[in-house]
């Protein structure tokens, strides 16, 4: 399907409970590619509650979406999962959308399928109540539903801005991976709505509830309970100019390595308020979960309500903090007294605090961490909105260059011109699906190899060109110069 303009559908005309799709996909292998689906004027004025409308709705098999034009709508693409389902929504733009952008739901029955999406490049702009992006498992009938049935989402290089809730919004799937977007500007509120005059582009926002939300957040339904098989994977991506940053999750193993998060402390009443911060984090299993090789800049706070449980499985490295107007400031909860937070300043308390008070086991204590300007090509000290003109690379002086840490290490065996590689945790890394390519990854210092298939129960990870390598050798994403730098952009 190509070519084609649906403007203007008559929502009015719908039943009081009535789904409304102005496309419905459900057959197999279908592209639906250079196309319009447009609704003039206001979405706030023609939306109410029950007559939802659907841009472009998701159900068949293996459909892909790519180059479209979504303006208006309630939910702008929408994709429910069922058996065996691989999606691909690639290059669209998605704007002014009432509720969200992109949601991915699970499956719709208790069958033993499941659901991989690939949501890739594009921009999606503009949503008045919600997010650029939701993820729930069990969207449309069933909260409780496992998490198995929706198996993975992989973001890639999506533009996501101005939301009234969060950025990304994960309430299910097994594994997400968000790599290489920019987040800027969510509003962090679950009642939060943009103030007009929002076409100007104005920063205007209207306090509803006081929120605590952040760009990149993590949750769970009511119904259900902690799941250590529930994994984010959050890197190389720039988060920016939110009411807070990255919320870790309290059910999750959540990889976060290699972002840039600066200057998330908005309130509805524009940037430079006080609430919100650089992440946060309140975990409750015994999942591995990392915290590496991130820039985190903020002028309020670096770290909020932190409280580590089970903290010998988690690593916390490698990371840059630093504050233009003092020194970084790091609030979080003591594992062995009060539930009260307790306010360490600069990065040599947080060392002293990470090493004691109920976090003597962490996988690092921010031992390698630094406390200093980053040094980037061309950003501003506290920079918010968004220009095409900044360079989020190190400058050549950068103590960034070179300053991070491995992702992970090749198990005890070695491999000697081998396609099979098997490493100690594999989520950090995707095949694409089958949908899009893999992860281009090093393998110690050897040439960047293409990750073609990962088996995530065994850590066993193929790659398309046969390599040399030792027990115990690092392995991470692809990198120039001697080593990781820390941050999103080599």
């Amino acid at each position: 399907f190509e070519g084609f303009k649906i403007q203007n559908a008559d929502f009015y005309a719908a039943p009081f409970t009535q789904w409304l799709y102005n496309v419905e996909l459900t057959g197999s292998n279908i592209l639906f590619t250079g196309n319009e689906v447009s609704q003039d004027g206001d979405p706030r004025e023609y939306f109410f509650d029950g007559a939802w409308g659907r841009g472009i709705a998701v159900g068949g098999r293996h459909v892909t979406v790519a180059n479209n034009f979504i303006r208006g709508m309630y939910m702008g693409i929408t994709s429910d999962g069922g058996s065996d389902r691989y999606h691909w929504f690639r290059n669209n733009t998605i704007y002014a959308s009432m509720a969200s952008g992109v949601v991915v739901g699970g499956t719709n029955d208790n069958s033993t399928g499941f659901l991989r999406v690939v949501v890739e490049g594009g921009r999606i702009d503009t949503s008045f109540q919600e997010d650029a992006i939701q993820l729930d498992h069990g969207r449309w009938n069933n909260d409780a539903m496992p998490y198995t049935h929706a198996k993975g989402v992989l973001i890639r290089g999506v533009f996501m801005a101005n939301c009234a809730e969060n950025i990304v919004d994960i309430k299910g799937h097994q594994h997400t991976i968000i790599d290489s977007c920019i987040a800027i500007r969510s509003i962090g509120d679950d009642d939060g709505i943009f103030d007009p005059p929002w076409e100007s582009g104005d920063a205007n926002y209207l306090q509803h509830d006081a929120g605590s939300g952040a760009a990149i957040a993590r949750g769970y339904n009511a119904t259900d309970s902690p799941n250590a098989n529930f994994r984010l994977v959050l890197r190389r991506s720039i988060i920016l100019d939110n009411m807070g940053g990255v919320d870790l999750a309290h059910d999750g193993g959540d990889h976060v390595i290699n972002n840039v998060i600066m200057n998330n402390n908005t309130d509805y009443r524009g940037p430079g308020q006080s609430l919100g911060g650089g992440f946060n984090g309140w975990i409750r299993n015994t999942a591995a979960r990392c915290f590496m090789n991130n820039v985190v800049v903020d002028r309020h706070l670096i770290a909020w309500n932190w409280l580590m449980n089970y903290s010998n499985t988690f690593r916390l490295d490698y990371n840059l903090y630093y504050n233009p107007n003092g020194e970084a400031t790091f609030l979080y909860r003591s594992n062995t007294s009060s539930p009260d937070q307790v306010q360490a300043e600069g990065l040599s308390q947080w060392q002293t605090a990470m090493s004691s008070d109920g976090y003597e086991n962490l996988l690092g204590q921010d031992d390698h961490s630094i406390e200093e300007p980053p040094a980037f090509a061309s950003v501003p000290a506290l920079p918010t909105g968004w220009s095409a003109s900044w360079d989020f690379r190190p400058a050549q002086s950068s103590p960034l260059l070179d300053a991070g840490g491995e992702y992970c290490h090749a198990a005890n065996t070695s491999g000697a011109s081998s396609t099979l590689l098997v490493v100690d945790d594999a989520y950090f890394f995707t095949d694409g699906y089958g949908v899009t390519r893999g992860d281009i990854i090093r393998i110690g210092i050897g040439a960047p190899v293409v990750v073609t298939a990962i088996d995530y129960t065994t850590n066993t990870i193929t790659i398309d060109t046969p390599r040399t390598w030792v027990a115990g050798a690092p392995v991470s994403l692809a990198w120039s110069g001697s080593g990781v730098d820390i941050g999103a952009r080599e």
